[in-house]
């Protein structure tokens, strides 16, 4: 009697661990059904993940063995929840990808604010998982039969799932399927997704190093410079319409062009900077199998450089190496907090710039606009105010928008700038010269009562990004049509993939320039759009937009040309 008593309270126990357990993996299903962006897309992702808990419960079975195997994602519930109340979806390989490829400065400041939260969080999630397997005696939830019977069935239905799909008559909804959204399941995807990725990566490294343009130029006289910026919206600029004049410098110039409909098909700095520099199409995520402009140029003769205010990450890491030259100006041993300011830069540029050398490719990579913006220019150009924000914490909340605003368009303020000493030193040389400036993507900022500030994310704001191109009379002189093709094609819907490779490459007089992908050709070519949202591939021109934020979403659009 005494015995039964004792089997019942253990087995009373285990169940009620299982069912704690259960609460703490659904966390994140739960959330996202409350604050998902798509109601029935969240239903169908929380009714994935409690079909497969319930898979994984009856071919596990013991609590204690479940407990284990789970702890690793219950570690993950806090950054998980954060991520969905963040951003209203799951989060994806390309936030594996974020966190595993930049720099550790760059993660810092991602989370500043947050450490404490997600520390505690931590620690709750690691005290919940070792109070329920301590003194947890080996029960079954479900007879050993059901164990057996569930795993066949599993068995059964993935291996069906996965020869179905792949049948050349099976339906689009049956190939495109996936687990990768839910939780836990969906992490381990997840993270196979990134890793075959990032094997494919190490792979076309490879291939890189042995690739060789066998480029060639007639060219025989000039300094091209292509600047690559920082988190700068073109909405913020006063040249492009903004009620701030934040660009006084570059707006007095009738010889600057800006791309009044930029976009970039990734909002992370990691996937859209090598677009700028390869040939890579928009839709490619691994590394590019080719090198970079900067081997091009070297094969036609040019002195290249490159001088950075910034870490380059993985894919630009490796075309760095590529440059004749190179500098770093990033000394932030203390966050941000000793980075030098893009000015700062200016000297050695000019040296460059003045080098001997008849034949120049600089790539100048700038700090630009990157959170904290307040640190991102000297107290001279502290135009608008308050600027500054009390706290790390501060840029999560929302009520700090005016404040955020004004420290982000003091920025754009300095940028403005910094890219007209640019160009008063490449004036000076008088001779042939161009610069480029595109900047890496967009940027949130609290508009329209959206709660998402930064990048990384779908919203309108983070696909629009700010370009421009300046061109000495040298040089147009010695090309009759370029201003006035620059001058329309500047103005046409266009995005950063092949467009900037192409027009820096016929600045350049390579014979490998795509004369429709240029924007200096008579022959420039508009074309559609793709950008890489956290759905999938979306034709950005054919899609709608979603709540506050202005999320990119698909609707019916036209064919995706993937090539």
């Amino acid at each position: 009697m005494v015995q039964n008593k004792l089997k019942n309270i253990l087995d009373k126990q285990a169940y009620t661990r299982y069912f704690f357990l259960t609460a703490l993996v659904m966390l994140p299903n739960i959330l996202l059904l409350l604050v998902g962006r798509d109601f029935w897309f969240s239903f169908w992702i929380v009714l994935q993940s409690i079909m497969l808990w319930v898979m994984l419960t009856v071919i596990v079975s013991n609590v204690r063995v479940l407990v284990m195997l789970t702890i690793p994602f219950l570690l993950i519930v806090p950054a998980e929840c954060y991520f969905i109340y963040t951003y209203g979806y799951p989060s994806t390989k390309f936030v594996v990808a974020l966190l595993t490829e930049t720099s550790w400065q760059e993660s810092k400041q991602f989370l500043s604010g947050l450490w404490l939260i997600l520390f505690v969080s931590l620690l709750v999630m690691a005290g919940s998982s070792i109070w329920m397997i301590r003194d947890l005696r080996p029960v079954l939830l479900v007879p050993r039969r059901f164990q057996v019977i569930g795993l066949t069935l599993f068995v059964i239905i993935i291996t069906c799932w996965q020869v179905s799909r792949y049948q050349p008559g099976a339906p689009l909804p049956l190939r495109q399927f996936t687990l990768a959204n839910s939780f836990p399941v969906g992490i381990g995807y997840r993270v196979l997704s990134y890793a075959k990725s990032h094997i494919e990566g190490l792979k076309n490294k490879q291939l890189v190093q042995h690739h060789h343009f066998g480029a060639s130029s007639s060219v025989l006289d000039l300094t091209l410079v292509l600047v690559i910026g920082e988190s700068a919206r073109p909405d913020h600029w006063g040249m492009n319409g903004y009620a701030r004049n934040t660009t006084p410098k570059l707006g007095n110039r009738s010889d600057v062009h800006f791309m009044t409909n930029l976009i970039t098909p990734w909002t992370l700095t990691t996937y859209s900077t090598p677009l700028f520099i390869t040939r890579k199409p928009a839709t490619y995520n691994g590394i590019f199998p080719e090198k970079s402009l900067l081997a091009a140029f070297n094969d036609a003769g040019f002195s290249t450089y490159w001088v950075a205010n910034q870490d380059g990450l993985k894919e630009m890491a490796l075309h760095i190496g590529e440059a004749g030259q190179r500098k770093s100006f990033n000394f932030a041993v203390r966050g941000d907090v000793d980075a030098v300011f893009d000015g700062e830069m200016l000297p050695d540029i000019d040296k460059v710039i003045n080098d001997k050398s008849p034949k120049k490719f600089i790539v100048i990579h700038s700090k630009g606009s990157h959170w904290d913006y307040h640190l991102r220019y000297p107290p001279e150009f502290r135009i608008f105010k308050p600027d500054q924000i009390d706290g790390a914490s501060g840029k999560y909340n929302p009520s700090q928008r005016n404040t955020l605003v004004n420290g982000y368009d003091n920025s754009i303020l300095y940028t403005d700038y910094f890219l007209n000493e640019l160009i008063k030193q490449l004036e000076h040389t008088r001779k042939p010269s161009a610069m480029v400036y595109v900047s890496d993507h967009g940027e949130g900022l609290y508009e329209n009562g959206c709660k998402i500030l930064g990048h990384g994310n779908d919203t309108d704001t983070n696909f629009h990004t700010a370009g421009l191109i300046w061109v000495s009379p040298e040089l147009s002189a010695s090309r009759p049509q370029l201003e006035s093709a620059i001058g329309q094609n500047t103005k046409s819907p266009l995005s950063t993939d092949l467009t900037i490779f192409n027009t820096l490459a016929d600045l350049g007089g390579l014979n490998m320039t795509e004369n429709k992908y240029s924007l200096l050709s008579t022959k420039f070519e508009t074309r559609q759009r793709l950008v890489n949202t956290s759905t999938g591939i979306i034709d950005f021109d054919h899609s709608s937009r979603d709540g506050s934020c202005e999320l990119v979403v698909k609707t019916e659009s036209p064919h995706l040309d993937l090539h």
